[in-house]
């Protein structure tokens, strides 16, 4: 007999680059302007949507703090 386990949730996403919390620089970029909702899900991104939500911010924002 194969033992099942069930989680009451999916594990979260490898951290990635930006870890755990969003930067944290351009969070307080954002919170200057009461943007800082465009990181209500960020725990809930992959690593490749959050370095997509980072590089758009980026675009919008003309904030630079993507690593070289």
């Amino acid at each position: 007999m194969t033992e099942m386990v069930v989680a009451a949730r999916a594990p979260a996403p490898a951290a990635g680059r930006w870890g755990a919390a969003p930067p944290q620089e351009l969070l307080e970029r954002l919170k200057d302007y009461g943007q800082e909702g465009a990181f209500a899900f960020w725990d809930e991104l992959a690593p490749e949507e959050r370095d997509h939500l980072i590089r758009d911010i980026e675009v919008s924002s003309h904030i630079k703090i993507w690593p070289a």
